[in-house]
């Protein structure tokens, strides 16, 4: 089993390039990610954010270069190591709409492997802003503005990382990273009213 760092950045990122055969999908990707950052990763259509997002998430294996994610290097033999560190939400989670939410979260549990899965699907439903026993009989729709909430938690279920709360008028992760800028502008807005008035003394 590999060494995990529990200091140094969630994520590290140098010189990370993937082909498909003389096909280049991203070249020489190198950035870091805090602990606790919000990071945004943006790009054209095509510009290989997916296909880096996937070989993050150890699902594609690198061409060229290194990466450390939450505290693990970026090889074959530490992919079950990572996968169960990390969340990732695609833009289509893959929830089963014949299944509950909670059915849901019970396979990709056991899927994942994960031990105590009552337990961690009672604790990311919290997370979304749901009450386990509300949900239990709650079958999904397409057009259900609400689908956004278990597809987080879908993806946060097999995360052994710390979970962010979500309000339950939150649908989206958009909605969630709009609420993090907005409250980092009142922080940076209440740092400079308070130098202003330090100035004025």
């Amino acid at each position: 089993m590999s060494e995990i760092s529990s200091t140094g950045p969630a994520l590290s990122v140098a010189g990370l390039s993937k082909r498909f055969g003389g096909r280049v999908a991203f070249e020489n990707v190198s950035f870091e990610v805090s602990r606790g950052e919000v990071f945004g990763f943006l790009g054209p259509n095509g510009a290989g954010k997916t296909t880096t997002v996937r070989t993050l998430a150890t699902l594609l294996a690198p061409t060229a270069g290194t990466a450390t994610v939450a505290g693990l290097a970026l090889r074959p033999e530490n992919g079950v190591q990572i996968r169960r560190r990390i969340a990732v939400m695609p833009e289509a989670p893959g929830l089963y709409l014949r299944l509950s939410v909670v059915e849901n979260l019970q396979c990709f549990a056991e899927l994942y492997g994960v031990t105590s899965p009552a337990q961690q699907i009672a604790r990311v439903l919290r997370a979304v802003g749901w009450h386990p026993d509300g949900v239990r009989g709650y079958l999904l729709s397409v057009s259900d503005p609400t689908a956004a909430a278990p597809g987080v938690a879908r993806a946060l279920v097999a995360a052994g990382a710390d979970i962010l709360s979500i309000s339950p008028s939150q649908h989206s992760l958009e909605d969630v990273y709009l609420k993090l800028l907005d409250e980092e502008k009142d922080k940076n807005e209440d740092e400079d009213e308070d130098e202003d008035e330090d100035d004025q003394r």
